[in-house]
């Protein structure tokens, strides 16, 4: 059976978890955590890139740089996959090239040290848009813990922090904790008794009770904001400086902060606008005839 693309860039960012869950910590200059950015493109046009570049060597390359300090850049492999590690944590921008010429970029905000950021992307009409993306605490780490928050102990801004969930004593450190919605950082302060939340850390030495928490995940939320369906969102994708060229897309749940980040709007673009569903092969949807909207 063929798996439509939202399928396979799921299942391509199961693999790239894995593999970044095998690799181990990177680490920074200073020696602590850094963030990662495990990348795989997808999609004809990238395949086709592929072909060329083979056939006409360096010239042809797809690079992919980091535009704050540290500056580091990676070379795109022949299947598409790159990795970027010692990345600045808060706010950076990846600057995509072909051959020299900038084909897109990406802003990622609200990255914590301990952060591995896992992408699938596409190029469609000349520019790289993000297909999904996954936030994850790097490494195995010793616990997970699952559950609601039994009882808030102490929350505090600017130092340590405790709640008890699974009869564990979760520490939230400032600058090491990632505590999120979805893809979104949040403070501490967010966090309330009875809320469910995914907890991932290790154990305090010479404890079985007291957890060092990497990252603290928020389940309980409804985000009436992201329409899921099956882990496909509808949006309009509106390129920077480029507005004319806005076009429909599906991309996945997990992608679609980092879409209205830049100024894309939920839903399919105006009738007469592009399409570039999966499966529409660049063609304008058949429903936006005469103004009429999506086929239904």
């Amino acid at each position: 059976m063929r798996m439509t693309k939202m399928a396979w860039a799921a299942t391509l960012l199961g693999v790239l978890l894995i593999a970044g869950c095998n690799s181990g910590s990177p680490t920074g200059a200073s020696g602590g955590i850094s963030p990662t950015v495990r990348g795989q493109f997808v999609g004809d046009v990238f395949l086709g890139l592929g072909g060329v570049r083979a056939a006409s060597g360096a010239a042809d390359d797809i690079i992919v740089r980091v535009l704050e300090d540290p500056a580091v850049s990676v070379k795109v492999d022949l299947d598409g996959q790159f990795t970027l590690r010692g990345l600045p944590s808060g706010r950076f921008t990846l600057l995509f090239t072909l051959g020299g010429v900038v084909i897109g970029t990406q802003e990622f905000s609200d990255v914590q040290p301990n952060h591995e950021i896992t992408i699938v992307v596409e190029v469609v009409d000349g520019e790289v848009v993000v297909l999904d993306e996954r936030r994850t605490g790097i490494g195995h780490g010793d616990i997970e813990i699952e559950g609601d928050i039994e009882r808030i102990i102490s929350l505090s801004t600017t130092g340590e922090s405790k709640i008890v969930v699974d009869g564990k004593t979760v520490i939230i450190k400032p600058g090491e904790t990632a505590i999120r919605r979805g893809n979104t950082a949040v403070p501490v302060t967010e966090l309330k008794a009875g809320m469910q939340v995914h907890v991932k850390g290790v154990w305090v030495e010479g404890s079985r009770t007291d957890v060092n928490a990497w990252e603290v995940k928020i389940q309980d939320e409804d985000d009436d904001d992201i329409v899921d369906l099956g882990g496909k969102v509808t949006i309009c994708h509106i390129p920077p400086g480029n507005p004319a060229n806005r076009k429909t897309l599906e991309v996945g749940a997990s992608a679609v902060p980092a879409h209205m980040g830049h100024g894309d709007t939920m839903g399919p673009c105006s009738a007469g606008d592009p399409s570039r569903n999966p499966g529409d092969k660049g063609k304008p949807d058949k429903g936006d005839k005469g103004g009429k909207g999506p086929k239904k």
